[in-house]
C-alpha cells in the first residue's frame, strides 16, 4: 500500500513538475455575441466546428461523440506547415459553460485549449478562448526560431480573427 501511495506521488509530481517546466505560449481573447448562449454553445464548444470559424483547418474528425474522453485528431494549415496535425482530448465539459481539450502525454507538444461561455443577458453572450501551448512547437511549423513575444503578438492577431470569424457566423 505504502509503495502505491508513494508511486502516485511521485507520478504526480513529476506531471505537475514537467508541466511547470514548459516553455508555453499563452493567449486568451473574448468577445461579445448578439446570440443565446445555448447555441453559441454548441457551436463554439465543440472542436468539430471550428473549421466554421478557424481558417486554416483543413479538417477534424473524432473518436466518438462530444463527451469527455473523446478524442480529436486536426488536420491544419499552420505557418509554413500544410498538414500540421495535432491530437488532443475533452477532458472537461461544464454544459452550456465551458469545453477543455489537452493533448495526451505522449504528444510530441504540449496545447491546451479552453472554450468558455457565459450568458450575460437574453441574446448576449461572452465568449473566452485561451490556448496555451508550447513556444517550441513554432519551430516545426514556421521552420526556424521565432522570438517568443512576436509568436504571442501573432497568435494574439489570430485569435481576434478567430473570434470575430465566429460572432460573424452566430450573429
Amino acid at each position: 500500500m505504502n509503495t502505491l501511495f508513494l508511486s502516485v506521488v511521485l507520478f504526480l509530481s513529476f506531471s505537475t513538475s514537467a508541466l511547470a517546466n514548459l516553455n508555453l505560449v499563452k493567449v486568451s481573447r473574448s468577445i461579445i455575441i448578439d446570440q443565446e448562449s445555448s447555441e453559441v454553445f454548441e457551436l463554439f464548444a465543440n472542436t468539430l466546428n471550428d473549421h466554421l470559424w478557424r481558417d486554416e483547418v483543413n479538417h477534424i474528425i473524432s473518436d466518438g461523440p462530444f463527451e469527455v474522453g473523446t478524442n480529436y485528431t486536426e488536420d491544419a494549415h499552420i505557418a509554413l506547415k500544410k498538414n500540421f496535425i495535432t491530437k488532443v482530448q475533452l477532458v472537461e465539459l461544464i454544459d452550456q459553460k465551458l469545453a477543455l481539450y489537452k493533448t495526451q502525454d505522449d504528444a510530441p507538444f504540449f496545447l491546451s485549449s479552453k472554450r468558455e461561455v457565459n450568458e450575460l443577458s437574453d441574446r448576449k453572450t461572452r465568449v473566452t478562448y485561451s490556448v496555451e501551448f508550447e513556444y517550441k512547437m513554432t519551430k516545426h511549423t514556421a521552420y526556424f526560431p521565432i522570438p517568443k513575444k512576436i509568436v504571442w503578438l501573432a497568435y494574439d492577431q489570430i485569435m481576434k480573427k478567430y473570434l470575430l470569424n465566429l460572432k460573424r457566423h452566430l450573429e
